[in-house]
């Protein structure tokens, strides 16, 4: 079975990597193509719910879509799309309100530092609060919905959308979550085919890593 035939490629690649690699084979090799084609459609039906991709292949393949598996596909991620949403904006109402708290607390420190003459850093409050600021459930949750949501932009192929969550994720994250969030977005630039983010991503991320480094 040679390597670079329809047959030998997906015998090594499943999902969104066995999708580009036909893709790539259909662009080369004008023999294959049909055959590469056909089984790169069947592959993103079965791989997720990208409905753009998958008719722009049947399209390429000239092979008619699956038109109850396009109605079900584009039904679900509708409603995964709005559960997503929905989630996300239930945990940053909670950061909100958490936030009002630990502002009235600052407040409370600073009126008690200046009646004592001294500095905020100096109360036995000042510890506990940036404890709590740093490591409060909501922020926590905010990150995770975010970071939900970049997953699921990818899995449909919406690139900027899913960067876009990731990076907002990251106002969230410690500096080891910080590479764990560059991979994600990495991974969906590099899926979706917005190449032009990645090196900008990999700066960023070297810029935010060097400043916690020093915070």
């Amino acid at each position: 079975m040679e390597r670079s035939s329809v047959k030998g490629i997906a015998a090594r690649y499943r999902g969104q990597a066995l999708v580009h690699r036909l893709s790539y084979l259909a662009e080369v090799d004008a023999e294959q193509r049909a055959e590469a084609l056909a089984l790169a459609a069947e592959t993103a039906a079965g791989a997720g719910k990208n409905v753009s991709q998958y008719l722009s292949l049947c399209e390429a393949a000239g092979v008619d879509p699956d038109a109850a598996w396009v109605d079900s596909a584009n039904t679900h991620t509708e409603a995964e799309s709005t559960a997503l949403e929905r989630e996300l904006n239930m945990k940053l109402a909670a950061q909100d309100r958490d936030g009002i708290q630990v502002s009235r607390i600052q407040r409370v420190l600073l009126a008690v530092s200046r009646t004592r003459g001294q500095p905020p850093r100096s109360l036995p409050g000042c510890a506990m609060l940036a404890a709590r600021r740093d490591s409060r459930p909501s922020a926590v949750s905010s990150q995770a919905a975010h970071n939900k949501l970049g997953h699921y932009y990818t899995s449909t192929g919406e690139g900027s959308s899913a960067i876009s969550s990731f990076m907002r994720a990251r106002e969230y994250c410690t500096p080891a979550q910080l590479v764990e969030n560059t991979v994600a977005a990495v991974r969906a630039g590099l899926q979706c085919g917005q190449h032009d983010h990645i090196e900008a991503l990999a700066r960023q991320t070297m810029g935010a890593a060097s400043h916690m480094s020093k915070a």
